[in-house]
């Protein structure tokens, strides 16, 4: 019998990717449900639509209110409710697996709070969310591990960083630098632009969730690449990408409130000692494969 992928969130950018590609994996059969389909907010139309999960489902959860749609104490209440609603059902009803996609964000923001210059995080890193969807993140990790802890069932929690790629409605950071060249001819970036990242590509997100499954995963990692760039050597990877001698402005940052840790430098040993066949890749390959399908949409407009 192939194991069933039930998938949460795929009206989504990421729960709508997962979708795609594991419904042209032919050893999984494959069901999604978007927000209307299953309200997550409702105890009754979570339990109606999840009424026939089984003990050989894998069960991802990739429905969110994200930060930059709303980054408020209504919508992180929001965020831990549906986690909630989640619980009970599959306290009725264990699964195999559940896989939570969780976020960095969980580590907080303003790096001269808490971090030291050049230390590499690990999921063993302190965690001091200062926003409301961090803090909700963190909560959602905590119901889980001791709601489900009893119940046979496989937790894979993935701590991602910036996602981006084809249908992030260029979103990401990646996206609006591709955007701001392609119609602008030029990209702003804020303070000096050393800050550093390690952005993810949907490709990768996919990538990691089927090893999960692969290995029945049961644990908490962070989904990075453990190489990091500026926003500076960013900007210049997409230059080169788009063959691009476009202008870069430097503007001071005003909003500090959003602001993330400062340098996201991560430590991926965990990760590969977990899923040691698992393989992520090299940010400029991300970005070559996100214009190439930016090309791609653009001609078939």
């Amino acid at each position: 019998m192939k194991k069933r992928i039930v998938i949460l969130g795929t009206n989504g950018f990421i729960g709508n990717w997962l979708l795609k590609r594991f419904s042209s994996d032919q050893q999984f059969s494959v069901t999604g449900f978007n927000a209307q389909e299953c309200n997550l907010l409702s105890p009754a139309s979570t339990k109606d639509a999840l009424s026939d999960l089984n003990r050989n489902d894998v069960l991802i959860m990739a429905a969110a209110i994200t930060r930059l749609k709303d980054n408020s104490l209504e919508a992180m209440m929001k965020n831990i409710q549906m986690v909630e609603n989640l619980i009970r059902v599959i306290s009725e009803r264990p699964v195999h697996q559940f896989i939570y996609l969780s976020s960095v964000d969980v580590y907080g923001c303003l790096e001269r709070k808490f971090i030291k210059k050049n230390q590499r995080i690990t999921e063993q890193f302190e965690l001091k969310p200062d926003d409301y969807y961090g803090v909700g993140k963190v909560a959602c990790e905590f119901l889980l591990r001791n709601q489900l802890g009893d119940k046979k069932i496989a937790l894979s929690i993935l701590r991602l960083p910036g996602v981006f790629g084809p249908g992030d409605e260029t979103k990401s950071l990646i996206g609006r630098f591709i955007q701001s060249i392609t119609e602008e001819g030029k990209v702003c970036i804020y303070d000096n632009g050393e800050d550093r990242r390690d952005y993810l590509y949907i490709e990768d997100v996919y990538t990691t969730v089927r090893k999960c499954i692969e290995h029945r995963l049961n644990d908490i990692v962070n989904v990075v690449s453990g190489k990091n760039y500026s926003i500076r050597e960013i900007v210049d990877l997409i230059k080169k990408t788009l063959d691009s001698s476009c202008q870069v402005e430097f503007k001071e940052a005003i909003d500090h409130e959003n602001e993330r840790i400062k340098n996201m430098q991560f430590d991926p040993e965990h990760l590969l000692a977990v899923l040691p066949d698992l393989k992520i890749h090299d940010l400029f390959w991300g970005i070559k494969c996100y214009w190439g399908q930016w090309e791609y949409s653009k001609v078939n407009e």
